[in-house]
């Protein structure tokens, strides 16, 4: 290895990659408010080996330089069993987090 690499810790490591994804989604929280379009939602949902389930959720828009754009939003484990309401709950949690509001939004599952 190169000796003048300075090898920084996990922690730091940790620290900054948290810190790089808090702005980047702040960035992303003002530009999905201040939208003058709809955003259109897609999902995905597949299960692990493990019988755990997995959903990410991605968002699709044009923004105001009208240039498409898409972001996941959410990636998570869904609770067991994979019904229906387990999958509105973690849809809702996303929706709410990231303060979208449901007139603005179209859904369709993939």
């Amino acid at each position: 290895m190169q000796p003048a690499f300075q090898v920084m810790g996990r922690h730091t490591i940790r620290d900054d990659a948290v810190k790089m994804y808090k702005g980047m989604k702040k960035d992303i929280e003002v530009e999905l408010q201040n939208l003058d379009s709809r955003i259109f939602l897609t999902s995905d949902m597949w299960t692990s080996s493990q019988s755990l389930g997995y959903m990410s959720i991605t968002a699709h828009y044009i923004n105001a330089e009208f240039i498409y754009k898409k972001k996941i939003i959410s990636f998570a484990e869904v609770k067991y069993p994979h019904m229906d309401y387990a999958i509105e709950e973690e849809l809702v949690g996303c929706l709410t987090e990231w303060g979208i509001k449901g007139q603005a939004v179209h859904f369709d599952t993939g």
